[in-house]
């Protein structure tokens, strides 16, 4: 424990940076609900138009002071942590599987007529069935002469 004084002074000058980065953080929530609430109008609609035009206002404008050192809103921007898409609300992403494109894939594109048939013809059947489009693939093409 000989280097406890050498621990203790990274804790605190660790800790020092982390509120520092994170005052910026903070500021520019502030900023950012501030802007929402401007453009809100009484039936709590968003003009986002006018939520931009009232943080382009404040670009240039001293919005924070820490220990005497004043800091525009593009400082504090630019200083602030960025938070991860999982943090901000995510991302969705939708992946649909065409199964037309997979069974076409899967005979390498084949352009014979009686097979392109037979997809048609299950695409057309699936409007009204509840079966899947292979299943109905696999009924139109056993119908057809292959």
């Amino acid at each position: 424990m000989q280097n406890k004084g050498f621990i203790i002074f990274l804790t605190v000058l660790i800790s020092a940076l982390c509120i520092y980065y994170l005052s910026f953080t903070f500021v520019s929530r502030n900023i950012q609900q501030q802007a929402t609430e401007y453009a809100t109008d009484q039936n709590g609609n968003v003009d986002y138009s006018k939520k931009q035009a009232y943080l382009d206002s404040i670009w240039t404008e001293p919005v924070h002071n820490l220990f005497g050192i004043s800091f525009t809103y593009e400082d504090v921007k630019n200083t602030e942590l960025e938070r991860g898409l999982d943090l901000q609300g995510g991302m969705y992403v939708n992946l649909e599987v065409s199964p037309v494109e997979i069974i076409k894939g899967l005979s390498s594109h084949n352009e014979n007529p009686i097979f392109l048939e037979a997809l048609a013809l299950a695409k057309e059947r699936q409007k009204n069935s509840q079966d899947t489009y292979v299943q109905l693939f696999y009924d139109a093409r056993t119908g057809a002469q292959w």
